[in-house]
């Protein structure tokens, strides 16, 4: 049993340690590429090219620090390298434009004693006469907006901090109305320009109370 602890505790430190170097690293070069199938190209992608296939967005990040070795001359300047690649987004193109799933990806800073996790950040599909959008995997995981083409109509749900589920609908970009599933009644409605600025107020909570009373009541 000692013997495990004492493992735990020295592995701890060489992370305490990784860490505490971890800040010496600055950033050296930002390359942008992309792959075509299976043609890699320089770069970011250019939206208005009427490409054709699927597309994966990546950056590369490369980190030095100066070298601390016993061996190394004082004269000497030598460095160490990490190096970190992000995925941007993922998709189809056909004639320059997106169809299918998309997937944006969020990016995750460079570590020097664990491997940091990347995660989907939204997913938005893009279809004949709609677009959707949904949240991937980030909270609230059941947040859904559609779009639709000739911008008549915008309508999905969404959950709030105490999870209860609102769902709502915009018509010709003017008012936007949000109403509670269960039981089905109108909680609030705004102008179309203040659509996420309101479901942001769902998300962190800011209805929970009033849902809790209008439940009760």
């Amino acid at each position: 049993m000692k013997r495990i602890v004492a493992i735990i505790l020295f592995l701890i430190s060489i992370c305490c340690y990784g860490q505490f170097e971890s800040h010496k690293f600055e950033l050296d070069t930002l390359i942008y590429f992309y792959t075509l199938d299976s043609d890699t190209i320089n770069g970011n992608y250019i939206e208005n090219d009427s490409a054709t296939g699927y597309i994966k967005q990546y950056r590369k990040l490369i980190y030095k620090r100066k070298a601390i070795r016993p061996l190394i001359p004082f004269d000497s300047i030598q460095y160490d390298y990490d190096i970190q690649i992000d995925r941007m987004y993922f998709g189809e193109l056909h004639n320059g434009e997106k169809v299918g799933k998309w997937i944006k990806w969020s990016f995750g800073g460079t570590t020097y004693c664990w491997e940091q996790s990347i995660f989907a950040m939204y997913v938005i599909e893009y279809k004949k006469d709609t677009i959707v959008f949904e949240n991937g995997l980030l909270r609230p995981f059941n947040k859904r907006i559609t779009y639709v083409g000739d911008s008549s109509e915008v309508y999905g749900q969404t959950s709030t901090e105490s999870d209860y589920l609102i769902e709502f609908k915009c018509e010709n970009k003017r008012i936007c109305k949000y109403w509670l599933t269960e039981p089905k009644q109108i909680i609030d409605s705004s102008n179309y320009a203040d659509l996420h600025f309101k479901l942001g107020q769902f998300e962190i909570g800011e209805y929970d109370r009033k849902i809790k009373k209008m439940i009760k009541e």
